[in-house]
């Protein structure tokens, strides 16, 4: 069975409901398309343009410092340009995701009404994000990335 959501005009396919440490239940939602973002200026791909090392301090296999999760995604603030230098960016009143990453306000003259921000849960009150890693995910050459998940428990081999 396949079960859909409309939020911010765009349609989100429903993934995993689990509840959060607050007994709260969550659904994790995945953007069915992008070409349903309505901006021009919206690139619909966004990644480091920088080697994928794991290594450094804003490792290019990490979401947590990409310019995916800072840029493409409106949630701002910093993100690797090299392993060891980073950039930081602003979130923008009238991107596709700001009814989605801002709370209500007008910022620099632009007004963000109708926002769902307090309805978005962060992956570090989710349980099942604690353990995040590629090895459990089968990686074929049996390593380990910086990952997503807000434990400090990457186990290496």
């Amino acid at each position: 069975m396949k079960i859909y959501v409309t939020l911010n005009d765009m349609k989100w396919a429903v993934m995993y409901l689990a509840n959060n440490y607050s007994g709260q239940p969550i659904l994790t939602l995945w953007l069915v398309d992008s070409s349903d973002i309505d901006d021009s200026n919206y690139s619909s791909y966004c990644f480091n343009d920088y080697g994928a090392s794991n290594l450094g301090t804003y490792p290019a296999v990490m979401y947590s410092t990409s310019q995916v999760r800072a840029i493409c995604l409106n949630n701002g603030g910093l993100y690797g340009t090299t392993t060891s230098t980073s950039d930081t960016a602003k979130q923008v009143a009238n991107h596709p995701f700001a009814r989605l990453t801002m709370p209500n306000g007008i910022y620099d003259g632009v007004e963000v009404k109708g926002s769902l921000y307090n309805y978005i849960e962060v992956p570090k009150q989710m349980d099942w994000q604690k353990n995040e890693a590629v090895l459990s995910i089968g990686d074929p050459d049996n390593s380990n990335y910086e990952n997503d998940a807000w434990s400090n428990t990457i186990s290496r081999s």
